[in-house]
C-alpha cells in the first residue's frame, strides 16, 4: 500500500508595485470596472472585490505589470456607490441637464460618472482637480471621442455643486 503525499498549494503571493497616488488611480479605474462588472453579472459588491483581489491585483497581461489598486479606496468607492446609488444618479441627472440626461448615456459612462461622483461626495479630503483627472483618464481608457470631455464636465459642474456647499 503507498500513501498519498498530501500537496498543499501556497497562497500566490503579489507585490504591489506602485507608489500610492498611482495605487489610488489603480483603484478608480478598478471600482469603474468592477461596477460595470456587478451590473453586467448580477455580483454583489464583496463578489466582485472578491473576484477583483483574486484575478486582477497587480497582475501582469501582455508583458505590462499593472499597479494593484489601494484595496481601502476601492472598497469605499465601491460600496459608497452601491449605498447612494439613487442620490447619486440623482445629482448627475442634476448636473447633466436635460439635454443628455444621465440615463440615457452608456452603462460605462455610467460608471464612471457614478464613481466619481461617489469619490467627489464621500472623500472631501481629495482634491477636486485631481478626482476630475483621474475619471477624465478613466474615460479615456475606454473612449477616444467626446465622451472624456463630457464626462469632465459633467464632473465638474457636480463639484462645483457638491464642493461649494461644504
Amino acid at each position: 500500500m503507498t500513501t498519498k503525499k498530501k500537496i498543499t498549494v501556497a497562497p500566490i503571493k503579489r507585490q504591489i508595485k506602485g507608489s500610492a497616488k498611482a495605487r489610488r488611480n489603480a483603484s478608480r479605474l478598478a471600482a469603474v470596472q468592477c461596477l460595470y462588472q456587478m451590473i453586467q453579472n448580477g455580483m454583489d459588491a464583496e463578489q466582485v472585490l472578491g473576484d477583483y483581489a483574486n484575478n486582477r491585483m497587480g497582475i501582469a497581461e501582455d508583458g505590462d505589470m499593472y499597479v494593484a489598486a489601494d484595496q481601502v479606496l476601492l472598497r469605499s468607492i465601491l460600496t459608497g456607490v452601491v449605498e447612494r446609488k439613487d442620490m447619486l444618479t440623482e445629482m448627475m441627472n442634476n448636473a447633466m441637464g436635460p439635454t443628455r440626461p444621465f440615463d440615457r448615456q452608456e452603462q460605462l459612462i455610467q460608471c464612471i460618472l457614478l464613481c466619481g461622483a461617489e469619490e467627489l461626495f464621500a472623500h472631501p479630503e481629495t482634491d477636486t482637480p485631481l478626482i476630475l483627472s483621474n475619471y477624465v483618464e478613466v474615460a479615456k481608457a475606454f473612449y477616444d471621442g467626446r465622451e472624456p470631455a463630457m464626462v469632465n464636465a459633467a464632473l465638474d459642474t457636480l463639484a462645483k455643486a457638491i464642493r461649494s456647499a461644504t
